[in-house]
């Protein structure tokens, strides 16, 4: 019935409901845990997740700058933030009204997914990437 659906996710669960009642891992039919040399479906998600906030600190906050500046300065923020305030803020149901609109609101996101911000080169590395699929000349 879900492989009728049409939708990708109704027909991604229904093959992961078959794996599982064909015997299959279950943690790894539903993309929880990846295949020897692959990340799971989580983890992928995850740094998705992670990649997108670091560009939306790039674009909304050092969008004048080359790409390896901005790779500095996300990086000097969130090493900054995570000595303050990212584990102090874990406890919080929401996110601080202070942090709208600065680079803090998207470490807060990014502090909770759970993920831990990279190092300037993989910061570098991923807005690189960003600007190469947007067609935009980066440094």
């Amino acid at each position: 019935m879900l492989l009728l659906a049409g939708d990708m996710s109704a027909q991604s669960v229904a093959r992961a409901l078959d794996a599982i009642l064909d015997g299959a891992d279950a943690r790894q039919a539903l993309g929880l845990k990846g295949r020897a040399g692959q990340r799971s479906a989580f983890t992928a998600d995850r740094l998705m997740q992670r990649d997108m906030l670091i560009r939306t600190i790039a674009d909304c906050h050092f969008s004048r700058q080359s790409v390896s500046d901005q790779a500095r300065n996300i990086a000097s923020v969130a090493a900054a933030y995570w000595r303050r305030a990212a584990r102090l803020d874990l406890d919080l149901d929401a996110m601080p009204e202070s942090y709208a609109a600065t680079p803090r609101e998207q470490l807060f996101r990014l502090a909770r997914l759970p993920a831990e911000i990279p190092r300037e080169r993989t910061i570098r590395a991923i807005l690189s990437a960003y600007r190469d699929q947007a067609g935009v000349h980066a440094d």
